[in-house]
């Protein structure tokens, strides 16, 4: 369900631009007239940090509250980033934790690319969708800039399709995103099995982009720039920065947790501990995975749970408690922050609920309870991870069971997961079958790859095989690949069984075949080689060659050294030669050790060792490729 609240602005000092969601138009200043075209957007060039997302500092001493720009050491690659987006279309994501400068560094850089821009900023939750009716041949350049992008996800958000569309058009989407949030969206190893074929659009996009990372730890580079800005505000974080990261300072980050993890102490002694309840709860709603702000009934109703054991610290009232979590401290930031104009919704500053422990084990119900009732559809899938993750698992079945029962297929999936794991297999099953159905070719085909990644069991490679030909036969092209792979390889199983099943090995091969000429007909030049192995392994040379030829291409070293191979199978001496020294020519080590030894039978022991060391030079760049690109994908 979508939040009442979500298409307010907040801290309005100029213009702002936002997407509509109860009407889906794209509105300016909260909704005063519609926009037709992208020409009606400010120019990137005068857009207003802090409507951007900006974070305020301390005030210096005339007020100012926007220290002067510290150059980064990332401000090359991001420039580049942007540039290129602009010239190709394309996501350009900022990464790092809660204050580090994310929205500032990347605000500057489109500043600085694509000054005459015109620039959307849609508020967290809005409807994108409408996006590509605005856009004819008279739009002027302009980028959509998604700050916190965790709010921007999901169907009605930047979705894999809307990105295509955005990146086929060439425009550019620059967006930043906390830490916490990209580790739990990105594909990797999760908690209770969740794995990395979930159904997470989300993840989908994220994968579209290299993320630029910040660090809150500053470069002694970064460090001298600062002081050289003659800024005190600067001088003074670079004198603290061992304690914590310059930007945190100039936010006050740290000054805020510490005021409230203090302010559990009684009342009498300067305590405010029905204050410090009123954050908590606001904290653990963010952290159970809900980003859009509640209303402030909603906390008024939560934190007298977390004073069960407070009678002796005697609580201030509930008017003083909000009074002291809403007071802007040192210029620059509350501990409830507002979440419109009119004050009605409030969320923790983000630095405390990033600050707080992720394990959310100790979360009590009534706050599982309140974020599902005020959770959005991509809010609540998440709260469900956050509960599964904690083996909240009434928790997360309570959150996915309704949008499993609306068809969302990434819910029906995790749902099978956690049901299976119960141990209820036919209702696991059943839902597992219900995701396939509703999902497309690629969807299927995401299923048979979190399936083969997985240990054997009841959803085993046998299933994963259903969905890759279930995806294939929808016209998949990696899917027909993928299968013609698992048939080619599980038919040397069935050979070793040739006795009780004769035939199942060369039916397997034929229909391996079929998929890998299919896929290698459709471009997949994966397939092209798979399929000139198999015809090669089964001795039918000339078609083999022919495929070879085409994989070889302009000098693919791979299928320059396979036709090699075929001559070597023909006998044909003069031909081996000629085809090892051109996959030697193009890199390919082993084409160069083979035709090294050729040579030196022959007693040309000169070019045998000229090409021994290359062919030595080519393995050892291969090898230390290979560990740059697993570094890099690590």
């Amino acid at each position: 369900m979508k939040n009442e609240y979500r298409n307010q602005a907040r801290d309005v000092h100029g213009n702002v631009v936002q997407v509509g969601v109860h009407y889906g138009d794209i509105v300016i200043n909260g909704g005063s007239r519609p926009v037709s075209s992208p020409a009606e957007l400010p120019l990137t060039g005068e857009c207003d940090p802090f409507l951007a997302g900006v974070h305020r500092a301390r005030p210096d001493r005339d007020g100012g509250v926007l220290p002067p720009y510290v150059a980064r050491d990332a401000d090359e690659e991001l420039r580049t980033r942007v540039g290129e987006a602009d010239e190709n279309g394309g996501l350009v994501l900022v990464v790092g934790p809660s204050t580090v400068g994310k929205t500032r560094a990347a605000l500057e850089a489109v500043q600085r690319v694509l000054p005459r821009h015109r620039i959307l900023a849609p508020d967290p939750g809005s409807d994108l969708r409408r996006l590509p009716e605005l856009v004819d041949r008279k739009t002027p350049r302009w980028v959509l800039w998604l700050d916190d992008l965790e709010g921007h996800l999901g169907g009605a958000g930047l979705s894999p399709e809307l990105l295509d569309w955005l990146t086929r058009s060439r425009i550019p989407v620059v967006a930043t995103m906390r830490s916490r949030f990209y580790r739990e969206l990105r594909p990797g190893p999760r908690r209770g099995d969740l794995r990395r074929g979930e159904h997470l659009l989300g993840m989908r996009v994220l994968n579209s982009a290299q993320p630029v990372l910040l660090e809150r730890a500053w470069s002694d580079g970064e460090l001298a720039r600062a002081t050289a800005t003659g800024d005190d505000r600067l001088r003074e974080a670079r004198a603290r920065f061992r304690v914590f990261g310059v930007t945190e300072y100039l936010a006050a980050g740290p000054e805020l947790l510490t005021a409230w993890r203090e302010a559990r102490i009684p009342t009498a002694d300067a305590g405010h501990p029905r204050g410090h309840a009123l954050v908590a709860a606001a904290v653990d709603l963010a952290r159970t995975g809900l980003t859009s702000p509640v209303p402030r009934q909603l906390l008024d109703e939560l934190h007298t749970g977390y004073l069960l054991d407070a009678a002796l610290l005697r609580p201030e009232s509930l008017a003083e408690a909000w009074e002291w979590a809403i007071e802007q401290r040192l210029g620059v930031a509350s501990l409830l922050v507002p979440g419109d104009v009119e004050q009605t919704t409030w969320r923790a500053f983000d630095y405390l609920a990033d600050a707080a422990d992720a394990n959310v084990v100790d979360v009590p119900d009534a706050v599982w309870r309140g974020a599902l009732d005020h959770a959005s559809d991509d809010e609540r899938w998440m709260i469900g991870r956050a509960a599964y993750g904690a083996n909240r698992w009434d928790v997360a079945e309570f959150a996915w069971w309704p949008l499993a029962e609306r068809g969302e297929s990434r819910a029906m999936n995790n749902l099978g997961i956690l049901l299976e794991n119960r141990g209820d297999h036919e209702a696991a099953a059943k839902w597992i079958d219900r995701a396939a159905d509703a999902e497309s070719d690629v969807a299927m085909f995401k299923v048979a790859m979190r399936l083969r990644r997985e240990s054997p069991g009841r959803f085993s490679l046998v299933s994963a095989e259903y969905w890759l030909r279930r995806a294939a036969e929808a016209g998949h092209v990696p899917a027909m690949y993928e299968l013609a792979r698992v048939l080619d390889s599980g038919a040397s199983t069935w050979k070793a069984f040739s006795m009780l099943s004769p035939g199942r090995a060369e039916e397997r091969l034929d229909e391996a075949e079929m998929w890998f000429r299919r896929a290698a007909e459709a471009g997949d030049a994966r397939a092209v080689a798979g399929l000139a192995e198999l015809l090669l392994d089964a001795g039918r040379l000339d078609e083999a060659e022919t495929w070879f030829q085409r994989f070889a291409g302009a000098g693919n070293p791979d299928g320059l050294y396979r036709l090699a191979v075929v001559a070597m199978r023909r006998g044909d001496s003069p031909a081996v030669e000629s085809a090892l020294r051109d996959a030697a020519g193009a890199g390919h080590a082993r084409a160069g050790y083979e035709l090294a030894g050729l040579l030196r039978r022959r007693g040309e022991f000169g070019e045998a060792d000229r090409l021994t060391t290359r062919a030595i030079r080519h393995e050892t760049r291969a090898v230390s490729d290979s560990i740059s690109a697993h570094i890099r994908n690590r």
